[in-house]
């Protein structure tokens, strides 16, 4: 086991200790068997700033801002992301709607982190180029949901990372999760990457492989649904 892993190792046990405490077992077992034995893919889905493109609209009307210390635990989210709150990596934004309700939240990380993100992620990210942003820690409030508010806020949030200045925004998304890639798809993202992240005794591997045919298929064929 190497350093990374037994510190994230360490991070999982404390996580553990806490959920414990709350009466989350069921949480507890499933992540410690992902660690010991497990296969995830997912796809890589880029923006590049000169596209054109319609941005979706959403079912409800909300608007964006940076996210506050105060909307931790706002989403029903019962403490999902918590710790990437607490590493203070920038821009953390939050979707809320006209009742000032917090309905979603999201991370678009630029490439002048990419020190905060290789200590909190390992290997799971490729080290990001100048002028370049990864989407991450993306949640939809459940109450919120089915109200197409992903794609609408996401398109939003990119054109803020355009704004300041990116020219290429990156997303990752489990290649079964079907709604968050038709709702990557929808706010104008193309899949570039496949990446397969292997768990194996508490050691991750992760490797990366340019899409094939049968994936994009695949994904055009989830758009069709």
């Amino acid at each position: 086991m190497n350093n990374f892993s037994i510190k994230i190792f360490r991070i999982q046990i404390m996580i553990a200790l806490k959920l414990l405490a709350k009466g989350k077992m069921s949480v507890i077992f499933k992540n410690i068997k992902t660690r010991i034995y497990s296969e995830e893919v997912s796809v890589r889905l880029e923006r590049y700033h000169n596209k054109y493109f319609k941005n979706p609209k959403a079912k409800i009307k909300f608007s964006i801002r940076l996210f506050r210390n105060s909307d931790l635990n706002t989403l029903n989210e019962f403490n999902r992301h918590e710790r990437l709150v607490k590493e203070n990596i920038k821009n953390c934004y939050i979707a809320f709607d006209e009742k000032n309700n917090n309905c979603y939240r999201q991370w678009l990380i630029g490439h002048y982190e990419n020190t905060k993100i290789q200590k909190y992620f390992g290997n799971l990210f490729p080290l990001l180029n100048e002028g370049e942003a990864l989407i991450e820690g993306v949640f939809t409030n459940p109450d919120y949901r089915g109200l197409n508010i992903m794609p609408e806020a996401m398109c939003r949030i990119s054109e803020i990372g355009f704004n300041m200045g990116y020219k290429k925004i990156i997303v990752f998304v489990n290649i079964k999760n079907i709604p968050s890639i038709k709702g990557s798809i929808r706010s104008g993202f193309e899949p570039y990457l496949i990446r397969k992240e292997k768990w194996f005794l508490f050691t991750r591997k992760v490797s990366f492989t340019y899409v094939p045919e049968n994936v994009k298929q695949y994904v055009k064929d989830i758009i069709k649904k």
